[in-house]
Order: C-alpha cells, then structure tokens, then sequence
C-alpha cells in the first residue's frame, strides 16, 4: 500500500495536495481503496479528530474552540490538510470547518497515515512541513483576529472570505458568521450595520455581497492590524 502525494508549487503556503491511497496486489494498482473521496456540502461541518481531510477543491471557515470560547483561524482550500498536526503531536485547540464551497474533499484515517509516512522518511518530512506550516497560518490568524475591534474582525473575515471565493456573494448567516467569530449573533449584526453604513457591503437574508473591497481593506487597516487587499 502505498500514499502517492503530489505538491503542484515548491512553495508549501501555495502547495495543491491530492492524496490517493493506492493498494498494489500481485503487481497492478487497484484505485484508492483506503481513502474516502467525498463531495463536502455547503453548510457541512468537518471535524478532523480521527481523519485527516485533504481539500481538493472545497473551501470552509475554521474555528478553534477553547472551552467556552471560539476564535476565526482562518480559512481552508485547494492544498490545505486539516488534522495533519496530529501527526506530530502538535497542541492546537479543537479545530472544525464548515464548508462554504462545495467540492471534493479525501478523508484519511490517521492511524493509516501514521504507518505510513513511519516507513517513508521522505514523506514524514513532507507531511511535517506542512502540517507546521498549516498550524502557524491558523494560529497566527486566530491571534490576529484576536486584537481587533468586532467590525474589523467581520470585514477581515469577509475579504478573505471573498479572496477564498472570488465571488462577491457571500453565502453566509449572521448566525454561521458569529459561530465562526466565537461571538454573540447581535453583535455581528451590528457590526455589519456599522460596514454597509460605509457602504463596504450589503447585507441580505442567508447572503453579504462586498461592495468595496478596496475601501473595506483600508478600513481594517486603519488601526492596527487588519485586512489585506485581495
């Protein structure tokens, strides 16, 4: 059995990962016998304890969640791995995604992954590069985010959320927006009155469509730090 990983850019931060487990019996290749391809709907959660998910073309919102309290991390794409960390017993608090772009995730047990990359020193090391370089994106987005005033928060979450889409239509509630910021539903509210006061955005039911992501990055950069141009 064999894990066939290819990288499409040397730079890991950009890296398209597809992972397909092959089984190899009597000298043929029989197709992915031991992960799961799956199609991640819109709205789904994933929750990487047991399985690493590998994105192949879904985007989802991360959130950590510490006790009572949850914090954005960021957001996952083509080439991102989620639970890869616990490969190397890296300590992150407990991580879920929901999907906001439908499309095609693989599903690896952890177990499976541990036997194999433990007799491959070649992809050992792949898969640490990458798992720490996931962790620190996550981490130091989730302490950025942190240090802002709730609308900057909101607008930076939506210029990158846009960034992961390249859609200005957002498909995303008020409710799924506070989970994702780990903070009350009425408060995002009024932050987003506060951004389509400024006519950065327009809010409608289930949906935010950016308006101007030029004058919303600015807005977020106005004190301390923010948002970055798409």
């Amino acid at each position: 059995m064999s894990l066939d990983v290819t990288i499409g850019s040397a730079d890991l931060g950009q890296a398209f990962v597809q992972t397909q487990i092959d089984q190899r019996q009597n000298g043929s290749v029989h197709p992915a016998s031991s992960g799961r391809r799956f199609t991640a709907a819109p709205g789904s959660v994933l929750v990487p304890v047991s399985d690493v998910y590998f994105f192949v073309d879904a985007v989802a919102a991360l959130t950590f969640h510490e006790g009572r309290s949850s914090f954005h991390a960021g957001f996952a794409g083509p080439g991102d791995a989620l639970g890869l960390h616990r490969l190397f017993d890296v300590k992150l608090p407990y991580l879920t995604a929901r999907i906001l772009r439908v499309g095609t995730v693989i599903a690896v047990p952890l177990a499976r992954l541990h036997a194999i990359a433990g007799d491959d020193r070649g992809l050992h090391g792949r898969f640490m590069r990458l798992a720490l370089s996931r962790s620190g994106r996550f981490i130091e987005e989730a302490a950025v985010a942190m240090t802002l005033p709730l609308e900057k928060r909101v607008g930076r979450w939506i210029l990158q959320c846009q960034r992961m889409l390249g859609d200005p239509y957002l498909p995303i509630t008020h409710h799924q927006l506070a989970d994702a910021l780990g903070v009350r539903r009425s408060s995002v509210t009024v932050a987003l009155h506060v951004l389509e006061g400024e006519r950065f955005i327009r809010a409608r039911r289930a949906r935010i469509e950016l308006l101007d992501a030029g004058r919303l990055a600015a807005f977020c950069e106005s004190e301390g730090p923010g948002c970055q141009k798409s």
